[in-house]
């Protein structure tokens, strides 16, 4: 089986508490090249490491829907994301029920890492003001120089 994946971040967000999750896509083809069409149960995990190392999260989906191979998971909506720590590099490790772990495993990228700004939602309990806050210039470090966003 072949797997081809983008991934992408997304937070559901409102009034209440961001629930961060990470869309992943792929597509699965037989070998022969084309789309598998059944459904399959899929098992996708983070590790520390490209070929050894740690699983630092798992998630199991069970049939599948594939669309000429093709399907979407919402990885972080059945397990939670907030152990994980995007920091460091990780890589995806997808499972096809019956199957070995496909390889190579693949880089997490920039999506897992996207993450982390979840945390800067706020700062000690209050919302962030994007129009309203400094940095500290480098010339003069007591200098406050505000920032425009957009």
């Amino acid at each position: 089986m072949l797997l081809v994946c983008s991934s992408g971040m997304f937070a559901v967000t409102g009034w209440a508490t961001p629930q961060p999750w990470i869309g992943f896509q792929g597509r699965l083809t037989d070998g022969t090249g084309g789309p598998i069409g059944e459904s399959v149960d899929l098992t996708v995990a983070f590790f520390d490491d490209s070929t050894d190392g740690q699983e630092v999260f798992s998630e199991g989906y069970v049939d599948v829907e594939l669309h000429d191979g093709l399907f979407s998971l919402p990885l972080g909506s059945l397990a939670s994301l907030d152990a994980v720590g995007f920091a460091d590099p990780l890589w995806v490790e997808v499972t096809v029920a019956g199957d070995s772990p496909m390889v190579p495993r693949l880089p997490l990228n920039s999506a897992g890492t996207a993450l982390l700004a979840v945390d800067a939602l706020s700062v000690d309990g209050d919302p962030v003001q994007a129009a309203a806050f400094g940095v500290m210039g480098m010339a003069s470090p007591m200098t406050r120089r505000p920032c425009r966003v957009g």
